[in-house]
């Protein structure tokens, strides 16, 4: 489509690594046609409402965000192949991480750590991830594909809390 001149709406995720976004990124540059990665939750009117809360200081400086998405999905067939894009990081992680994105202002980590389980096919399950910023907030993250998660999350402020229930992310939503 980017070759032919379309902007293209890809949904998530854009590519299964890095070599297949940038590949993706190039022909767009070299066709001057917008490429987007759809997260089709931004869309949804509580990120209206939680960034007129975040910046009305009510919740104070944000110290900490806490987001989780999981749910029972392992045995889908496309989510056991890792060529399908069959991961939680890649078919769950992109919400809490785009929350906490949102947050923090899309503001670069200054450090990122993640343990996971991954099966007997390299397919992740599972990943729990702690991002550190230079300012010394944290976001907490969480994604399973073999258990039903809350699917929240919570900013915790130096003024108190916000807690945000489905639909930030996906079921139910």
């Amino acid at each position: 489509m980017l070759k032919c001149g379309k902007t293209v709406l890809c949904e998530k995720t854009m590519g299964l690594n890095l070599k297949h976004c940038r590949e993706l990124l190039d022909i767009a540059r070299e066709n001057k046609i917008f490429l987007m990665e759809a997260i089709w939750t931004r869309c949804f009117p509580v990120y209206e409402i939680l960034r007129k809360e975040l910046d009305s200081g009510e919740v104070g400086d944000i110290v900490q965000v806490y987001a989780t998405a999981g749910c029972s999905n392992a045995e889908v067939e496309r989510m056991k192949s890792k060529d399908l894009g069959g991961e939680s990081i890649s078919d769950l992680d992109c919400y809490p991480l785009q929350f906490a994105s949102f947050v923090f202002d899309a503001r670069c980590p200054k450090d990122t750590a993640a343990l996971g389980y991954i099966n007997e096919n390299g397919v992740d399950l599972s990943m729990g991830c702690v991002i550190t910023f230079e300012t010394g907030q944290t976001a907490i993250l969480s994604t399973h594909t073999r258990s039903d998660f809350p699917n929240d999350a919570v900013i915790i402020g130096t003024k108190g809390s916000s807690s945000i229930l489905v639909p930030y992310t996906i079921n139910n939503a």
